[in-house]
């Protein structure tokens, strides 16, 4: 039976109700556990709770004198609170996630970008050089000092400029 039920509603208290018959059976020891924690230490304690899909906060204030104490008792429901709360957490970390993939994303971007300006500035070099070369012939190797580029506008070459492509330097 719970309080509710005994509730006179000309009456400002409950006659012959104990705590515990106030709430449902299994938040009884709970509270009995609150209760106690608060009357031991003389400090009100909060607890929040969740029971059945349900979040409730318990606050219990004791003011103990001599031999004598009272416990003032309040039970909320904030269930619409802390389902706010977890919409919030999981909102939070949803765009966490967002901003950590846009991140790598830019990071990419950026990272072939550079590597981009980085070719088309080699390439600017390469073709200013072929350009400003003031020489009637120009050739260019690669590393392993094979042809890559023949100039023989002329055809002055002692070899035409198509037989030497691929072929060492020396």
């Amino acid at each position: 039976r719970h309080a509710a039920e005994s509730l006179d509603p000309e009456s400002d208290t409950l006659p012959g109700v104990a705590i515990c018959d106030m709430v449902p059976a299994d938040a009884a020891g709970v509270l009995r556990d609150i209760c106690r924690a608060a009357l031991e230490t003389g400090a009100p304690v909060l607890k929040d709770e969740e029971r059945d899909g349900r979040f409730y906060e318990t606050l219990i204030k004791p003011q103990v004198s001599g031999d004598e104490a009272l416990l003032t008792i309040y039970i909320r429901n904030i269930t619409k609170r802390r389902q706010a709360e977890l919409d919030l957490e999981k909102a939070r970390d949803e765009l966490e996630v967002r901003v950590s993939e846009r991140t790598a994303e830019l990071t990419r971007e950026i990272t072939e970008r550079k590597f981009i300006e980085t070719s088309l500035k080699q390439s600017e070099e390469r073709l200013r050089d072929i350009i400003l070369a003031p020489v009637d012939r120009f050739w260019e190797t690669d590393t392993a000092l094979r042809y890559r580029f023949v100039s023989d506008p002329e055809g002055n070459f002692w070899r035409g400029s198509e037989d030497l492509l691929g072929k060492q330097l020396w």
